[in-house]
């Protein structure tokens, strides 16, 4: 199971766990609006048929209901981002803590490794440029970036995801008892990227999280859903989405 409301999270877990894993994207290399291709209609494809085997009322799950689905066993599988998984995945908060199973995104059978992608949300700690103390924030910044301090913060929280390359070998995560969760999480930190610039970002959202969010549902089919997709794009971006 997955995300399946309309809104910005759902329509980035397709675009990013499916559709770039085929090679796809909502637009080019130069910004301009490419959701018509062979490649959308293929990944609207399999989208179509995962809501096939999707708990029902899927259309009405946001991504903070996927742990929860996850954690009461009604779905067999689930794509889900690790911070919720971590809250579930604990003795007490699941009947199945300690039994889920976790592997990254696959890239499309036989497509090119390059074209490997994951949904994530990258987040950054920064001064604001109005601030009246910037130099003991960073002094701040520094010592909670610290290896050290991240160490003593994983260990607290018994796991976590690393801001730091060298937290991995840290043994709380690498000597975990269900190690696949960490490696999952280092596999899709290592092909995950920011979304790009778009100023708008939410129109195309909501244009685009309602027709995929159709195809799902079978209510459009996979190609009516790239045509109408890219109808969408041009109609709020023009000839470009990004600045």
């Amino acid at each position: 199971m997955f995300d399946g409301v309309k809104g910005p999270a759902s329509l980035f877990t397709f675009v990013n766990d499916i559709l770039k894993n085929y090679g796809g994207d909502l637009i080019d290399a130069s910004g301009k609006p490419a959701f018509d291709t062979p490649a959308t209609v293929a990944a609207l494809k399999t989208y179509a048929e995962l809501w096939k085997f999707a708990p029902p009322g899927t259309a009405e799950y946001s991504l903070l209901d996927v742990p929860t689905v996850m954690g009461n066993g009604i779905a067999a599988q689930a794509v889900a981002f690790s911070d919720f998984v971590l809250g579930v995945d604990k003795p007490g908060a699941s009947p199945l803590a300690g039994k889920f199973v976790y592997a990254g995104i696959p890239v499309k059978e036989g497509a090119d490794p390059k074209f490997a992608s994951a949904e994530a949300e990258p987040s950054m700690i920064a001064i604001a440029a109005g601030s009246k103390n910037p130099k003991p924030t960073f002094l701040f910044m520094q010592w909670l970036t610290d290896k050290k301090q991240q160490a003593t913060l994983l260990e607290a929280g018994k796991g976590g995801v690393p801001i730091r390359e060298s937290s991995w070998a840290a043994p709380v995560l690498k000597d975990a008892a269900n190690p696949s969760l960490f490696t999952a999480m280092k596999a899709t930190l290592d092909v995950a990227a920011a979304k790009p610039r778009l100023p708008k970002y939410l129109e195309m959202s909501d244009a685009l999280s309602g027709i995929v969010q159709q195809v799902g549902l079978g209510k459009l089919t996979p190609e009516q859903g790239a045509a109408e997709g890219q109808k969408a794009l041009v109609r709020i971006c023009g000839e470009k989405c990004t600045l």
